[in-house]
């Protein structure tokens, strides 16, 4: 019941672990001692940027966690990535390499596509994460103008489906939503041990009219990405593509002859 006012603590100040753990604001990492991250209370870019803090999404909810896993981030390399590719419906649609870019990104408005993406070495070959060592690695992206797109981490339940073991490859992914037509740009960064070991350079992106397949002639909806022609009692029309991922309950996957 005594009020008093005390020296104020700075973690930096604190050269032993003994003194810095009996600070309730500080944290000792590894050498040195720094102010305690309380996770719960970051957003989505200070999360990626601190090392001891994912980005999740569960059940719809994104929120900054603990990082899990028993990793040590600090005993962990540096990621030298030099370029990576994008996937869409696993067919390669967008790649960096050491400053050379190939492919375009479009989305529809209203629309998303998961992006699978895959760092690349200086020769072209895919840099592999172990999956107990992601959170060490977390992505950080960095989208010019808001209003036009979003870019966020696809959410832990988005893939959560009856897959066996070998039928489905663990892999980073990311959803791209368009919000409204036009183009602007993002940038992705890899972050470990509190800054970017690696990051892109700008990605356009386009987002264009949104496609209604029903109104589509046989050419514009095999020209479409989302669309399919289809012949049913002798009635050919232009319909939805399915992407069979997307189905997340085994009666819409098995009400799909594909």
């Amino acid at each position: 019941g005594v009020a008093e006012c005390e020296d104020l603590v700075h973690c930096d100040d604190l050269n032993t672990q003994t003194a810095c753990d009996a600070e309730e604001d500080c944290e000792w990492h590894g050498d040195h001692c720094d102010a305690a991250v309380h996770c719960e209370d970051l957003n989505e870019t200070d999360c990626g940027l601190a090392e001891d803090c994912s980005w999740h999404v569960h059940d719809g909810v994104a929120e900054c966690e603990d990082a899990h896993g028993d990793a040590d981030c600090s005993q962990t390399d540096h990621f030298d990535g030099q370029g990576f590719a994008l996937e869409y419906d696993e067919t390669e649609v967008y790649s960096q390499l050491q400053g050379a870019i190939q492919g375009s990104l479009e989305v529809e408005v209203n629309s998303t596509k998961e992006l699978a993406i895959h760092f690349l070495d200086a020769s072209g070959n895919e840099i592999e994460i172990a999956e107990s060592l992601l959170d060490c690695y977390p992505l950080v992206f960095n989208v010019t103008d808001t209003s036009i797109i979003s870019v966020e981490m696809e959410s832990d339940d988005h893939d959560d489906h009856d897959h066996g073991d070998d039928d489905h490859e663990e892999h980073m992914a990311f959803d791209l939503t368009g919000l409204a037509v036009g183009t602007t740009t993002f940038t992705v960064s890899i972050w470990h041990q509190g800054h970017a070991d690696y990051t892109s350079l700008p990605v356009l992106v386009t987002v264009t009219e949104e496609i209604v397949c029903t109104n589509l002639d046989q050419t514009s909806c095999e020209a479409a990405t989302d669309c399919t022609w289809h012949v049913h009692d002798g009635v050919a029309e232009c319909e939805d593509l399915v992407h069979c991922d997307d189905l997340n309950t085994q009666t819409a996957c098995d009400a799909e002859e594909d």
